[in-house]
């Protein structure tokens, strides 16, 4: 039962996040152009709300030792709400907007709201206030959300760490789900509501999001830690020198009652001694650079090629059903053992890579609806094939730490995808710069951990690296 309820709240929060990140590409054109500013600025600040979220996981990592999953679970989810009722009610002024911003991240669809209503109050200058949402106000507008979101999928992957590649795939089913609809809906409420009132009430279907926060399973006790856990010869003493006088033999990683701080350094620390993790996680960002790239800017290729609106919105369901296809191809994938490099990076990647490049010269609405829904298909394989395959890169000692810098390296990804992405008027350059990023790799794949032993139901482990 308890794996139950937590299955269903994360599913429940990654239906809202991907219908969030597909739904703001929606109105991208709208507030480019009521703003007069470019997609690289309203891109960076779409992508701030995630990036910023994923860049502090090291830190909600450190809070973890010192509080319980749910206590930081429900104090991010509860400011996050409390940011969207002060916004809905008592925002006027610039400095309440900071405020909120700042306390607790109010989310993708309030900043939109916020974009038009200044505009519309004209209480600063244009240009200027768009850079200061940007640079000021949306950078800490994540913390609540990251607190909220990283606790919860912790506590999910601990949950399912045996068959974490199918748990991960069919859980992430709604992530796509959500894709498929919400911008859907979200479209529907701006025809009929206009922009800001629109916004605002698709605002209040996204206060949801609070409720995963109570789907941590009551009252969650941490396992208690332990003196000392076996793991291989990665973690030798000579590897880390913040073990050594805590280190019984060469095999053993030793955890005593010293700071937490010093804890977490060394657990760090000796975490890099698994030698694939550093092309695992360089891996993790690249698939998340085109992750964000894919959902803010899809729409916005649909109209730079020539499309209408409503067939633009239509790529973007296209996307998220083929993204459906591809988490169910990863649950079969992990099901026969049949999920590794190859069919988890390579070819989803490079077949990802020719779909962006089809739709750059493609200029009918048939033909690119197909390399949308294929592209989805794709992202779905990968992003599922990569959260499973993590535990067959690193031990389950160092897996907490490596969850962590992972989110890290992702959340810089997604900064680098809201503005790189958009920096050309006509968004055909997403095809190039996620080209260069593969292309340009020498090595296309990691080499999985031939330790059995550790590996996930479904996994299959790769004894070399794939080269291009």
């Amino acid at each position: 039962m308890d794996k139950a309820i937590v299955f269903l709240g994360w599913s429940w929060r990654v239906f809202f996040v991907g219908g969030c990140l597909k739904s703001n590409g929606v109105i991208l054109p709208d507030i480019v152009e009521q703003l007069g500013t470019t997609n690289s600025v309203v891109g960076l600040a779409f992508s701030l709300q995630y990036g910023v979220a994923y860049i502090i996981g090291p830190l909600t990592s450190l809070l973890l030792h010192i509080f319980t999953r749910r206590q930081v679970a429900v104090f991010g989810g509860c400011l996050v709400g409390a940011s969207y009722i002060y916004c809905g009610l008592w925002l006027k002024f610039v400095h309440q907007l900071f405020f909120a911003f700042t306390v607790g991240g109010s989310g993708d669809s309030q900043v939109c709201h916020r974009l038009s209503c200044f505009l519309e109050y004209k209480q600063i200058p244009k240009k200027r206030w768009v850079y200061e949402v940007n640079f000021v106000f949306n950078f800490p507008s994540g913390i609540g959300n990251g607190f909220h979101m990283f606790a919860g999928y912790l506590n999910f992957c601990e949950h399912f760490y045996d068959n974490l590649g199918t748990a991960v795939s069919v859980g992430a089913l709604s992530n796509f789900l959500g894709m498929a609809t919400l911008p859907l809906l979200f479209q529907h409420l701006k025809m009929s509501f206009g922009l800001d009132n629109g916004l605002v009430l698709f605002g209040v279907i996204l206060f949801n999001l609070i409720v995963s926060a109570f789907a941590l399973t009551t009252p969650l006790r941490n396992p208690p830690r332990a003196k000392m856990v076996k793991v291989k010869q990665a973690d030798k003493e000579e590897a880390c020198p913040f073990a050594k006088e805590n280190v019984v033999d060469k095999y053993d990683c030793v955890r005593n009652e010293k700071s937490r701080l010093h804890l977490y350094l060394q657990d760090w620390c000796a975490m890099f001694n698994h030698e694939n993790l550093a092309v695992f996680m360089a891996l993790e960002g690249l698939m998340f650079y085109i992750f964000v790239s894919w959902g803010l800017f899809l729409v916005s290729v649909g109209t730079s090629v020539g499309l209408n609106s409503d067939q633009a919105v239509l790529l973007s369901s296209a996307g998220g059903t083929g993204g459906l296809f591809g988490r169910l191809m990863a649950v079969v994938l992990f099901h026969y053992k049949r999920m590794n490099a190859l069919t988890s990076t390579l070819f989803p990647l490079l077949c990802n890579s020719a779909c962006f490049m089809g739709c750059a010269f493609l200029r009918s609405f048939y033909p690119i609806f197909l390399l949308a829904f294929v592209s989805g298909a794709c992202i779905g394989v990968n992003s599922s094939g990569l959260h499973g395959l993590l535990p067959t890169v690193v031990c389950k000692f160092h897996f907490h730490q490596a969850l962590a810098t992972t989110a890290f390296i992702e959340g810089i990804a997604m900064q680098l995808a809201g503005f790189m992405s958009g920096k050309e008027s006509a968004l055909e350059a997403i095809a190039y710069y996620i080209s260069f990023f593969w292309f340009s790799r020498d090595t296309a794949v990691v080499h999985q951990s031939e330790d059995k032993s550790r590996l996930p139901r479904g996994a299959s482990p790769i004894s070399s690296s794939i080269t291009t």
